[in-house]
């Protein structure tokens, strides 16, 4: 869906493993309350379908980034040629990296023991305009680890579990022209133990996604998901509440048939239901990879009241 080339928390991992440093990040910016609901009718269900959208796939882009993996991409592939470098460069840079088009990458940690790691360890790292991949990077991310299965060849090779808890403050990453800043805090689990498949979990409290078109504020979230490396096929589930600064108001979601895709597509079939204001829904069913209907209940007695055919592009803007 839209999946853009990370830099994994993997990499920080490696780097704290021949550089232990002093200790964890700072915790993130304050982030404002989420809002009360907002009344969902015809003509406002595309945006409301739109905010919702764009905040998971806003939080799994950040998550990239963070370590918690990929949905629709081939997860080990990239760890493994990005950890390949990192591992490299940090011999001749120590704990602070030169990114390749210009900036630094900087990690700190506290480790139990410095040949490996361990539940309880904390890694910091700190972006400084760093260019790789096309892609720009500012701000910072910490993160505890809290389970682990695996070690850090393991890690390299794209065989692990790892779950931590996440505080990501003023991240941001500029794509193609476009700037997305996050903060917030979660937590994340990923296992890619098995062959060919990656499972990844993601939950919190509250996590905010600010671009040039929205503030977005996540609350009381969660993301399950799973990649197939060879074909690319993924499947994705979410719950949560989503704030939206243009709608001035508030909608949850659940999603009641788990979504199916594949690459960078979005999901070809599944369903999520997005409820506001006097219990009115919206029933976002996806028709292809290009397409969605919305099955829209303004009134909230349970009957659908109009039916809007759109597509993806559309309502993500």
């Amino acid at each position: 869906m839209n999946r853009i080339v990370n830099v994994p928390l993997c990499g920080a991992v490696v780097l704290a493993l021949t550089a232990c440093g002093g200790g964890g990040g700072d915790g993130s910016t304050a982030i404002s309350p989420v809002a009360g609901p907002v009344a969902i009718t015809t003509d406002s269900a595309p945006t409301v379908s739109g905010a919702v959208v764009n905040a998971t796939v806003g939080l799994q882009d950040i998550s990239d980034f963070v370590g918690a993996g990929t949905i629709g991409t081939s997860a080990s592939q990239h760890k493994t040629a990005a950890l390949s470098t990192y591992a490299q460069v940090q011999a001749e840079f120590n704990d602070t990296v030169a990114c390749t088009s210009g900036g630094s990458f900087s990690v700190s940690a506290q480790l139990q023991d410095p040949a490996t790691l361990t539940v309880g360890d904390s890694i910091a790292s700190t972006f400084a305009s760093c260019s790789e991949f096309g892609t720009v990077l500012d701000g910072a991310f910490s993160f505890v680890i809290d389970r682990l299965v695996g070690t850090a060849n393991d890690i390299l090779r794209g065989r692990f579990a790892l779950g931590a808890s996440v505080i990501v403050n003023n991240f941001s990453i500029t794509f193609d022209g476009e700037t997305t800043t996050a903060n917030g805090d979660f937590q994340f689990d990923i296992d890619t133990t098995a062959f060919d498949i990656s499972l990844l979990e993601l939950s919190g409290n509250v996590f905010s996604i600010d671009d040039a078109t929205d503030t977005l504020t996540m609350s009381n979230f969660a993301v399950e998901s799973t990649d197939e490396t060879s074909s690319g096929a993924y499947t994705l589930k979410s719950s949560g509440t989503v704030d939206s600064a243009a709608l001035q108001g508030s909608v949850s979601y659940v999603t009641v048939q788990t979504f199916v895709g594949f690459g960078d597509d979005f999901p070809y079939a599944g369903e999520l239901q997005i409820t506001g204001a006097g219990g009115s829904t919206i029933n976002l069913i996806a028709v292809s990879s290009a397409d969605v209907r919305l099955e829209i209940d303004s009134d909230g007695d349970g009957a659908v009241d109009d039916i809007v055919d759109t597509t993806w592009a559309d309502i993500t803007g």
